[in-house]
């Protein structure tokens, strides 16, 4: 199976009691991918088009340079090998907190 470029991670938040004496419940969780996007065009690339990029990018260096920037972050490759107005950001997705802790900043939270 071939390890995908662009990261995705699974972020919680949990509240507990302050005696400690139940376990931390689950209050609200996000989905963070990384992604790229042109800035002069103003477009996120989909997750296929940012692999296909950072791959092509790296596929067309030599082959001790490939070695090289294949263990590279997505950014350091947009940064350098890609288009200048090209660049690797965090995307935040469904968000979903629970609906009795709502307006108490967990989505805030989650998000630092």
């Amino acid at each position: 199976m071939v390890r995908r470029k662009l990261s995705s991670a699974l972020l919680s938040a949990t509240l507990t009691t302050e005696d400690g004496s139940s376990p931390p419940k689950l209050v609200g969780i996000v989905g963070v991918d990384v992604s790229l996007v042109d800035t002069v065009q103003n477009r996120q690339y989909t997750r296929t088009e940012a692999e296909t990029a950072v791959k092509m990018a790296v596929g067309g260096l030599p082959p001790s340079k490939r070695r090289e920037w294949g263990k590279k972050s997505v950014p350091e490759i947009a940064n350098e090998l890609l288009d200048e107005s090209v660049v690797a950001v965090a995307v935040l997705s469904n968000l979903a907190v629970d609906p009795g802790t709502r307006r108490m900043g967990i989505g805030r939270g989650t998000k630092k």
